[in-house]
């Protein structure tokens, strides 16, 4: 079991919500600018974050959807089982 908090106010809530779908990447010293980058600006303002990056989506073994990011040397796959209301964020267990 892993989990992602994150603000119902963010493109990404809704996004695993109505999927049921998430991947937890690993980053490198070398991808930490770039991770960085994907959490602090939102998709609605830059609706492009792989070209924004130079990360390269790639498609998950075992999800339909969600994608994994090729440049990570490990990509945690996860369905989502409950989403727990936490005050500012919500929790998604998968």
């Amino acid at each position: 079991m892993a989990y992602v908090s994150i603000r119902p106010s963010r493109v990404s809530y809704d996004m695993i919500r109505e999927s049921g779908e998430f991947v937890l990447n690993l980053n490198t010293e070398k991808l930490a600018a770039a991770a960085d980058q994907c959490g602090v600006i939102s998709a609605k303002d830059c609706p492009d974050k792989w070209e924004l990056t130079g990360l390269t989506r790639g498609k998950a073994s075992h999800l339909n959807y969600a994608p994994i990011i090729m440049e990570s040397p490990l990509n945690i796959e996860c369905k989502l089982k409950e989403i727990l209301p936490l005050g500012s964020h919500h929790m998604f267990l998968g």
